[in-house]
């Protein structure tokens, strides 16, 4: 008797899903598989390495030549990636980055977010729009908060220090829009203490 064995995931579907760009039944249909496929969880951690490199690549002061710290960038790429494959994910990687730091900002969204656990701790928002963001304060001591938000790897995307409660709650808005994907709204008080942190899924 032969048991069938599921196919893994090819290297365009997890590096869509690393950067959120799959269908919700897309998304479903993968975290099943990764589930139960320790190769593809491996192949993810390798294709987020290789992400979280990139934007450092971008982001990071300019100690040493571009087209160096690209090259070492490529270093970090898939291990099931042959070199020029690498090398094309390491620009398409350069991408996605520049993308999400010019992401069209389609209008403005009111967000109140109250729930941190259960069913509804994960509040549904639009992609591609700044947020209003409305944050339940109640129970935080203290007289100035810091709110980030920060993307599913933890990487921060926004920043806001010095935000006041007014009757227990935050109110702040963005100046990025959000890509589609999970981001977490954070609360920090005294000495960077994370305080509160609220799910978003952006569609």
């Amino acid at each position: 008797m032969s048991t069938k064995t599921e196919p893994h995931l090819d290297g365009d579907t997890i590096d869509r899903y690393a950067t959120g760009r799959l269908s919700e039944p897309e998304t479903e249909t993968v975290e099943m598989h990764l589930l139960i496929c320790e190769a593809c969880q491996d192949a993810l951690q390798d294709t987020d390495d290789l992400i979280r490199a990139m934007r450092r690549v971008v982001t990071e002061p300019a100690r040493e030549s571009w087209w160096s710290r690209l090259r070492r960038a490529v270093g970090s790429a898939p291990a099931w990636a042959p070199a020029p494959v690498a090398a094309a994910a390491v620009l398409a990687s350069i991408g996605i980055v520049f993308m999400w730091r010019q992401t069209p900002v389609m209008g403005v969204s009111p967000v109140s977010l109250a729930a941190m656990r259960g069913d509804n701790a994960i509040t549904a928002v639009p992609a591609n729009h700044l947020l209003e963001l409305d944050l339940n304060a109640t129970a935080l001591e203290g007289d100035s908060f810091r709110v980030d938000i920060v993307d599913a790897g933890g990487s921060r995307l926004w920043s806001r220090a010095g935000v006041r409660p007014e009757s227990a709650r935050l109110r702040v808005r963005t100046e990025i829009a959000l890509d589609a994907g999970i981001h977490w709204v954070r609360i920090y008080g005294r000495d960077d203490r994370l305080l509160r942190e609220f799910g978003l899924q952006a569609r």
